[in-house]
């Protein structure tokens, strides 16, 4: 049993880790940091990912600032503010890369504590065990998800058993239609839920805007136009969230109302097809242009 365990561990390692996508993306964090000299880092989930061209907005902010202008992407789907803050913290702040502005996007209750994280990603890549302190006492309050991070740093297959059992049912047709579905009804499902939560917290952003003012990084958090706020019907302003952010000296633009972005520009209720994600970078890099 040790030996078939070793065993798949060398293989998620070597193997999987390459084959992932995401993980590779993740693995390039620290590289894409350095070459970003000064640039702009778009950080965020799968909306940033599929809804901005780094090199829309790099080129748009260039032509603007009549200066070059680096512009790269550091995202993870379904991330929100606890897993940017380690992002920001292993790739950018304690290896001294200093970008010149970190646009932040979020939608709904994206800035809020309380919300699921991806434990087994962030353990293998976002934090170390010098982390383990702040984890705990932010981010992982209950002894399960304590366990279970100590466990995902050390055992990757452990971490990445999602990420595995995923490779495997893709293997049966039509999985991958069927978990696009799936995942439409548990995002629409968990909306109330959220919404019925008594008051929302900011513990972990009054973190983030913290050690942006220590490190002296320029923060501008942006609120993203999902489909129901393309039809009119927007989701509210997280007003405690945008008045901390304020309060701390960073910017906040609302971007929930796109001109011209309507429903034909979205592949499901968040994320824009390619039309829309041209246009959307466009009005992203003109509104960006006070903030750089």
């Amino acid at each position: 049993m040790v030996a078939v365990l070793l065993a798949l561990e060398v293989v998620t390692r070597t193997k999987l880790f390459a084959m992932s996508k995401d993980f590779r993306h993740f693995q390039g964090f620290a590289e894409a940091a350095t070459r970003l000299d000064r640039g702009v880092a778009l950080v965020g989930n799968s909306a940033t990912r599929l809804g901005v061209d780094p090199a829309v907005v790099a080129s748009r902010l260039g032509d603007a600032k009549g200066e070059a202008v680096d512009a790269d992407v550091f995202t993870a789907d379904a991330s929100r503010i606890n897993t940017w803050h380690y992002i920001l913290e292993s790739t950018f702040w304690r290896p001294g890369n200093k970008p010149r502005l970190v646009v932040l996007t979020y939608y709904e209750d994206d800035l809020a504590d309380g919300n699921r994280i991806e434990i087994g990603r962030v353990a293998q890549f976002f934090t170390t065990p010098r982390d383990w302190p702040e984890l705990f006492r932010v981010d992982l309050p209950t002894f399960g998800e304590r366990t279970e991070l100590v466990v995902s740093s050390a055992w990757a297959t452990y971490a990445a058993r999602a990420r595995i059992r995923e490779r495997t049912l893709r293997l049966i047709p039509g999985y991958e239609r069927y978990a696009a579905a799936q995942n439409d009804v548990v995002f629409k499902h968990e909306r109330p839920r959220a919404a019925a939560r008594p008051e929302l917290t900011h513990v972990a952003l009054h973190r983030l805007l913290r050690r942006a003012a220590e490190e002296g990084t320029r923060l501008c958090f942006v609120a993203y136009p999902t489909l129901e706020a393309a039809e009119g019907n927007a989701y509210p302003i997280d007003t405690a969230g945008r008045a901390a952010i304020e309060a701390a000296g960073m910017k906040f633009i609302d971007l929930r109302h796109v001109d011209g972005l309507g429903p034909e520009l979205y592949d499901d209720d968040v994320h824009l097809n390619e039309a829309g994600r041209a246009l959307y970078s466009q009005v992203l890099a003109d509104a960006l242009r006070e903030a750089l």
